[in-house]
């Protein structure tokens, strides 16, 4: 009993962190507006690297002037957005991959599996390093259409939501294999019960049996899996964007802000490190301690 409510407490309070960040985030054009002096797309480089608390900025500038606590509001809706769409992304492709290698059996499902186990050998940030190198050497501008353009207020590759579509591509691309095996193997289990085999017995159609049947029957496992993929977007958006292969400066993320810090950091402006790392940690951490209790 006492387990049981240390685990309900740990539970909450990783719901209460991810409501706290996630309502910061979708409130920072009211928290602090874009036209605010202390907006994240301010800069003012006579107020560079202050400490904390100074002239007005709770947590100090960066190497830009840019205030802090600005960045890490702004830069929530950001990296919230990475990890929740990448999730959904790779949940998708890594479901359905992991359904057809199932329900197709045979050599189908040989070739397939034996891919994901291939690149699943291959180290995770070597996958990613490949496939953004090959994204972001593309000129995407130059292929899209100019209603796409206007849509997506791209003025240069850095500029606009290119940068933000390119890296939940290049994360969801890399993170749907561990769904894919996950799903492959629960479903060929749900495949023994024996009202599957009434299903099959009416005749139902490949689609029809996947939907109706076996996908909500794999539902747990795979939004277990999905809530870590989430944390785990988080993490490989910050990391990209700290090797300068993620979202640009222009988008505010925590990820940039840790790559913008390198410089600071010589200059012993610690804190410019420090908040988005905090940020990033509690938000893995909300992330698992609801994750554990889904698992249960």
């Amino acid at each position: 009993m006492f387990s049981s409510a240390r685990a309900n407490f740990k539970t909450r309070c990783g719901y209460l962190i991810i409501a706290v960040i996630a309502l910061a985030g979708l409130l920072a054009p009211l928290i602090v507006p874009s036209e605010s002096d202390l907006s994240p797309f301010c800069v003012h480089l006579s107020r560079a690297n202050l400490p904390l608390l100074a002239d007005g900025h709770f947590l100090g500038t960066d190497a830009l002037g840019r205030d802090l606590a600005s960045l890490l509001i702004w830069g929530a809706r950001t990296s919230l957005l990475v990890g929740l769409c990448s999730a959904l992304a790779a949940i998708t492709i890594g479901s359905l991959w992991g359904s057809v290698s199932a329900l197709s059996g045979g050599l189908v499902e040989a070739f397939m599996m034996r891919l994901v186990d291939v690149l699943l050998a291959v180290p995770n940030i070597v996958l990613l390093l490949f496939v953004a190198a090959l994204i972001n050497d593309l000129p995407y501008r130059h292929f899209l259409p100019a209603f796409l353009i206007d849509l997506l207020g791209i003025t240069s590759y850095s500029n606009g939501l290119l940068p933000l579509l390119t890296v939940i591509v290049i994360i969801s691309a890399t993170t749907w294999l561990e769904v894919a095996r996950l799903t492959s193997a629960r479903i060929k289990s749900i495949l023994s019960e024996d009202y599957i085999q009434a299903a099959v017995a009416q005749g139902l159609s490949f689609w029809q049996l996947t939907i109706k049947h076996l996908l909500p029957n794999a539902a747990t496992i795979i939004t277990v899996e999905g809530s870590l993929l989430v944390a785990d977007a988080i993490l490989s958006e910050a990391g990209l964007s700290f090797l300068g292969l993620g979202i640009g400066p222009a988008t505010p993320s925590w990820g940039s802000m840790l790559n913008s810090a390198q410089q600071s950091l010589l200059l012993g402006n610690w804190w410019s490190v420090v908040a988005p790392g905090v940020m990033i940690t509690g938000t893995v951490l909300g992330i698992q301690l609801i994750s554990r209790k889904q698992e249960q």
